[in-house]
């Protein structure tokens, strides 16, 4: 009997050895992200001919408005601080001011609206207080992604591997005049560790996002557990982990091995998060929001998370999961300690409706993991 014992047990050893190894980080739940105290709610004021149904992103006005990028209705949408519709931007088409797939918004000082559509492979620019059609900017790279401004000019996301950059800073009126299919303009940041040279490797890195404040640009990446943090005067960059506790981060020591085994690059797809949202919250502190998509389905689902990043510090706060709707995740926006969330909910009626919530991220009680 002992015997039987243990051949049982020297079996199910080398069954936990032999078994396919982790997929990203080894996360620890018990660590306290940051608070999140509500403020207030408002449901939108939607119509059978204008309503929410595929967002991409959101943008904050500085009247407390709240841009909307639609893929359903190939527009964008500005809605009130008090949910009631106040214009819309552009249309569905292939022409001037016209969307196939508006997605990232930022806006340019409090003046200019940029929309980047995917599929034309532009930005589109427009005045945020009219919503009149002003000019585009060729997209600098097939894989460019995220939006920010730094003054009077656009920081747009994307990995060049004959730059070494990660992010590109271009002019936005001489862009808008120019004719060529391609804007290169200036290239920061660097390419990170871990595309270890590779062409193919870089295009796993195309969903990124980005924010800029007092010359310091903070950048995260899809497949990477680190923040790219870059100063536009000088050019010099560092890196701060952003540790894992609840989200599942990204693969670990994998992305080398993916060229040579395509199947362990599909399970490490699953172990991805993708970061939606940054923002500083001051000179110290930046706020990341990621969602973990399920990609096991066709539609666009999966939890939602924020983050703090202490730059001055190299530790972090991380991995509040947001008590919203997974399916569809929801648009989300960062000014200073305050996050507008809008996510799809229902009404007394047990109607689909759309609402936007705002409140307070805090920092107290957080658990600080050092970045390194």
């Amino acid at each position: 009997m002992l015997q039987r014992k243990l051949r049982r047990m020297l079996c199910l050893l080398l069954l936990v050895g032999c078994a396919d190894p982790p997929i990203g980080e080894v996360a620890d739940g018990s660590r306290r992200g940051p608070s999140l105290r509500p403020i207030d709610s408002v449901t939108l004021s939607e119509t059978p001919e204008v309503f929410v149904s595929r967002v991409n992103d959101i943008e904050l006005g500085q009247d407390g408005s709240v841009f909307v990028s639609d893929v359903a209705l190939a527009q964008v949408l500005q809605f009130s601080s008090d949910g009631h519709l106040l214009r819309t931007f552009g249309a569905k088409g292939d022409g001037p001011g016209e969307f196939r797939s508006p997605g990232w918004l930022s806006l340019i000082g409090d003046s200019l609206l940029a929309v980047r559509d995917v599929s034309h492979r532009r930005i589109e620019v427009f005045r945020a207080r009219t919503g009149v059609w002003i000019g585009r900017v060729p997209m600098p790279l097939p894989n460019s992604t995220g939006l920010a401004y730094a003054g009077s000019d656009l920081l747009v996301a994307g990995l060049d591997i004959e730059q070494r950059s990660s992010f590109q800073r271009i002019e936005v009126g001489p862009a808008m005049n120019d004719t060529s299919s391609i804007v290169r303009g200036t290239g920061f940041g660097a390419i990170p560790a871990d595309v270890h040279g590779s062409p193919l490797l870089a295009d796993a890195f195309r969903l990124s996002n980005l924010a800029e404040r007092s010359g310091r640009v903070a950048q995260f990446f899809e497949v990477s557990n680190w923040m790219l943090l870059a100063e536009l005067a000088s050019g010099r960059t560092d890196s701060i982990r952003w540790p894992v506790s609840r989200r599942k981060g990204a693969p670990v020591g994998l992305l080398p091995r993916v060229l040579k085994d395509q199947s362990l690059g599909m399970r490490a797809l699953q172990h991805v998060s993708q970061p939606i949202e940054v923002a500083w919250r001051d000179d110290d502190i930046v706020t990341v929001v990621s969602v973990d998509p399920d990609r096991t389905v066709r539609r666009y689902k999966g939890s939602t998370f924020v983050s703090l990043v202490d730059v001055a510090r190299h530790r972090a706060c991380v991995d509040t999961r947001l008590p919203v709707s997974e399916d569809p995740p929801p648009a989300v926006s960062v000014r200073g300690d305050t996050m507008v969330v809008l996510h799809q909910t229902s009404n007394v009626g047990g109607a689909p409706a759309t609402r936007v919530s705002r409140c307070l991220i805090e920092l107290d009680g957080c658990d600080w993991i050092p970045g390194r």
